[in-house]
């Protein structure tokens, strides 16, 4: 684990206690996911956060000018970030965030890899099942399309992998065959 990831994972955990207390984890949770987007989608604003040149000050105002709204929590965590240097870990302190609620909340999370986009009923038949596969209450599914797979699903859920794939199946025959 690189030192980042341990130190990111130390403050999402603190900024989870403190939601736990307030008794606000799940609207942390969306509006830190509300947040993530912004700053995905303004790399810029993550750089300046990041940068050495700018003053803790004016990070400080921009920050509170881009989130006006947010959470006092949010804010301050912002502000921790900003005065110890490490801004730049926002977003990976947001996932971190995130898969944690997901675990307080026994809610899975689970990469799908498909050849097409899945249609809604799909992707719900499929939560539905590693939800009650893996006796959480429901399971967030984040897709990609994979055209190499040639047909059916990849499921991966950490480091464990369930491969449906047409692509797997044809491997696994060849590999029969081999040892024939």
């Amino acid at each position: 684990m690189s030192i980042n990831i341990g130190i990111a994972n130390r403050y999402s955990t603190a900024l989870l206690e403190v939601a736990k207390e307030r008794g606000n984890v799940q609207e942390l949770a969306t509006e830190l996911a509300e947040i993530k987007g912004i700053l995905e989608q303004n790399p810029e604003f993550v750089s300046l956060l990041a940068s050495p040149v700018v003053s803790n000050t004016t990070k400080k105002e921009a920050v509170k000018a881009a989130f006006a709204t947010a959470d006092q929590a949010i804010s301050n965590l912002f502000y921790v970030l900003i005065d110890n240097k490490r801004a730049g870990l926002m977003l990976t302190i947001i996932d971190h965030y995130l898969s944690s609620v997901h675990a307080f909340l026994n809610i899975g999370e689970a990469d799908v890899y498909s050849v097409v986009a899945l249609s809604a009923a799909e992707e719900a038949k499929l939560a539905a099942a590693f939800a009650k596969f893996t006796n959480n209450k429901e399971m967030i599914l984040r897709k990609h399309i994979d055209a190499s797979l040639i047909g059916g699903v990849k499921v991966v859920m950490g480091s464990v992998v369930y491969d449906g794939s047409l692509r797997a199946k044809l491997n696994g025959l060849a590999h029969q065959i081999k040892m024939s």
